[in-house]
C-alpha cells in the first residue's frame, strides 16, 4: 500500500504542475514542447487540458487519501496514463513532435500506469469477492430453502 500511496503522490504532483502550466503560464507549455505557435485558439485548449488535468489531480488526491474506497479512480488513472502514452505515440508516428521531446513524457506515463496496475488494492477485490459471496449465499438460501419450496407446493 505504501508503493501506491507514493506513486500516487507521485502523480498528483505532475499533475498539478502541468495543471498550473496549462492554467496560468501557457508560454512555458509551448516551451516545453517546443511550438513555436502561440494563438487564442492554442491558448484556449491548453487552459480546457489544464482544467481536466485540475480534475484528475481531485481524484488523484482522494484515491491518495482512501486507495481501497477509491479503487475506481485508480482505474480511471490507470487509463489515462495508458491513453496519453498512445495519444504520444501517434504523435511520434505522425512526426508532430520529436521523439526527444515526447519520450521522458512517455516513460512517466507507462511507468505510472505500470506501477499503478502492479499495486492496485487487493483488499478492494477481496472485499468485492466476499460480498459477492454474500450476495450468491443469500440468493442460494432462499431457492433451496425447504420452507418456501412448501410454500411454493401448497399454491
Amino acid at each position: 500500500m505504501k508503493s501506491l500511496r507514493f506513486t500516487l503522490a507521485f502523480a498528483l504532483v505532475i499533475t498539478i504542475y502541468f495543471a498550473y502550466v496549462m492554467l496560468f503560464t501557457s508560454p512555458l507549455l509551448f516551451q516545453i514542447y517546443q511550438v513555436e505557435v502561440f494563438d487564442p485558439m492554442h491558448r484556449y485548449l491548453a487552459m480546457v487540458g489544464g482544467s481536466l488535468l485540475v480534475v484528475i489531480a481531485l481524484g488523484n488526491a482522494l484515491a491518495l487519501v482512501r486507495p481501497v474506497k477509491y479503487s475506481g479512480i485508480i482505474i480511471v488513472l490507470i487509463l489515462y496514463h495508458l491513453a496519453r502514452f498512445i495519444v504520444d505515440l501517434i504523435l511520434v508516428a505522425q512526426g508532430g513532435i520529436g521523439v526527444a521531446t515526447l519520450l521522458p513524457e512517455m516513460v512517466y506515463f507507462v511507468v505510472v500506469a505500470g506501477v499503478l496496475v502492479r499495486f492496485f488494492p487487493q483488499k478492494a477485490s477481496e472485499e468485492a469477492l466476499e460480498k459477492e459471496k454474500v450476495d450468491l449465499s443469500k440468493t442460494n438460501m432462499e431457492v433451496h430453502d425447504p420452507g418456501y419450496l412448501d410454500e411454493m407446493k401448497k399454491d
